[in-house]
């Protein structure tokens, strides 16, 4: 089981054959269904995440596992789906992934920063937000594995959904502790601390940085407002990735405007 699975891991991933390693080895029946009748990229993230669990790797293996533009192969039987009873989880827990959390007595003896008097009072908001994105997952996942087989499929796909958002929050957070930990720089890439980041970078720059910084946002803005207006409504992927731009340089351009009230203010 576990080669054949690493060696999904290690290839182009597609999604019918990964779909088809859940059916013969998972346990969990309603997720079998889930993955056999739909596909996007939300269960394309859960599904390989599944299969993670199942192979053994930890997060941080299967980060390093080396990706082949074929998968290599494998000395096993044609992948059956077969049905069984209940779900159990199995393989080790990624350093990165949700069940980490769960070691709350220990947890800030690993990162004891969090308790120094310099420690940035972002961070110390991101491990609140590191539990509360926990409870999501865990309540997430607990409901989407006790869906009944005839369940609704809209409301497994939000499920799902849910559980590789809140996965992915949690393992960015984790990132960034463990960066601080080690550089005790901010990383910046969690949003919580992308904001904190770009906060610092604004506050740092010259009235004359402040100014081109302010124009670049505002013409960004406009032009990527136009694009949206253009794009037809049936280029759903163009559509949210305009959105994202917007959505940037528009936080961008709110910093800068606070930024440059607060010069004025203290001038």
């Amino acid at each position: 089981m576990k080669e054949e699975i690493i060696n999904w891991l290690r290839g182009p991933r597609p999604y019918a054959e990964g779909a088809a390693l859940y059916a013969k080895y998972g346990t969990n029946v309603r997720m079998k269904v889930v993955f056999r009748q739909c596909e996007d990229s939300t269960l394309r993230g859960m599904l390989a995440e599944e299969l993670r669990r199942l192979s053994g790797l930890s997060g941080a293996e299967l980060r390093s596992l080396p990706r082949m533009a074929h998968a290599p192969h494998a000395e096993s039987a044609p992948v059956q789906p077969e049905a069984t009873a209940q779900f159990t989880d199995s393989g080790k827990a990624a350093p990165a992934s949700p069940d980490v959390v769960k070691k709350v007595v220990t947890f800030r003896e690993r990162f004891p920063f969090l308790a120094a008097p310099d420690c940035p009072d972002s961070l110390k908001i991101l491990v609140n937000d590191m539990f509360t994105s926990y409870g999501k997952w865990k309540d997430a996942r607990r409901a989407l594995l006790e869906m009944p087989g005839d369940g609704d499929l809209t409301e497994a796909a939000r499920l799902a959904e849910t559980v590789v958002e809140e996965f992915l929050a949690d393992e960015a957070m984790w990132k960034e502790l463990e960066y601080y930990k080690q550089h005790h720089e901010i990383l910046g890439e969690a949003p919580q601390m992308r904001r904190y980041r770009l906060e610092s970078e604004i506050t740092e720059m010259t009235d004359m940085a402040l100014l081109k910084a302010k124009n670049t946002a505002k013409a960004n803005l406009s032009k990527n407002e136009k694009r949206l207006k253009q794009t037809p409504e049936d280029k759903g992927d163009r559509i949210k990735a305009y959105q994202e731009l917007i959505d940037k340089w528009r936080e961008r351009l709110m910093l800068i405007n606070a930024e440059e009230r607060s010069r004025l203010k203290n001038a």
